[in-house]
């Protein structure tokens, strides 16, 4: 059986990828990569995405990411929402909370962006794709204000146990990338106990390359060695896991989605 795989959160628009593009997308698809979801930063990072997902056969998501948004307008807000019409956008996203530089943008500034997009995801019935750093709580406090009724993911999960079942008491998939092949990793007590149905995995290329790459730029390809470490933690074989993190990607994500 060839493995199916969805890379949940890559992007493609990043200058260490766009050079050799054709490429990355080969390797990706000899890999057996047949799913990408391109993330957007920002409105003109958002609009490369589109183009790329366009095409590629891909998928994208429109956002504009925390550490972006300082100049974020409602030109902006206005311009996402109308990328989020296109029949290949799929999610909002990457939006949330970075509180590990809380001056720039401020805390305040990336609260009122992060309340606006949700506000946008929810009229647009779209899945969101969150980003949080050091802002773990504060994130959940602020979804909690908004209907969802697409729910979302946290992608490149980074929190405890603990903070897994808050965010799948609320209906979100956690997704795990490939610092869970890394030695010193904290992740395995949440890949191991959160229910099959609600992980998904991602590479967040080109950052995060998983061992035995570790240290060189990540690509959709490597994706396979983070689904491998996972269907040992789980102890399943890999063509079974990859089928059911494919159907969970394809639930949030997929064509359907819309």
């Amino acid at each position: 059986m060839s493995l199916s795989l969805f890379d949940t959160h890559c992007h493609l628009a990043d200058p260490a990828l766009v050079p050799d593009l054709p490429d990355v997308i080969e390797r990706a698809r000899t890999a057996g990569v047949t799913e990408v979801l391109i993330i957007g930063l920002n409105v003109e990072n958002s609009l490369e995405a589109q183009c790329l997902a366009d095409q590629w056969g891909f998928h994208f998501a429109a956002g504009i990411h925390p550490s972006d948004c300082a100049t974020a307008n409602e030109v902006d807000f206005e311009t996402i929402a109308k990328i989020l019409k296109s029949p290949s956008c799929r999610a909002v996203g990457e939006i949330g909370l970075d509180f590990y530089h809380p001056t720039n943008p401020t805390m305040e500034k990336q609260i009122e962006v992060f309340r606006r997009l949700l506000s946008i995801a929810s009229d647009a019935r779209l899945p969101i794709v969150i980003h949080q750093r050091k802002s773990a709580w504060e994130v959940l406090r602020i979804i909690d204000e908004f209907n969802l009724p697409a729910g979302g993911v946290f992608h490149c999960f980074s929190g405890d146990w603990e903070y897994a079942q808050e965010v799948l008491r609320r209906g979100f998939y956690i997704s795990i990338a490939g610092n869970i092949t890394y030695k010193n990793t904290h992740l395995i007590e949440t890949v191991v106990n959160t229910p099959l149905d609600r992980l998904l995995i991602e590479t967040d290329a080109p950052y995060l390359t998983p061992v035995p790459f570790r240290g060189k730029r990540n690509e959709p390809a490597y994706i396979a060695y983070t689904a491998a470490r996972i269907a040992e933690l789980r102890n399943l074989p890999l063509e079974d896991l990859a089928m059911q993190l494919n159907q969970n990607a394809q639930r949030l994500f997929g064509s359907g989605a819309k």
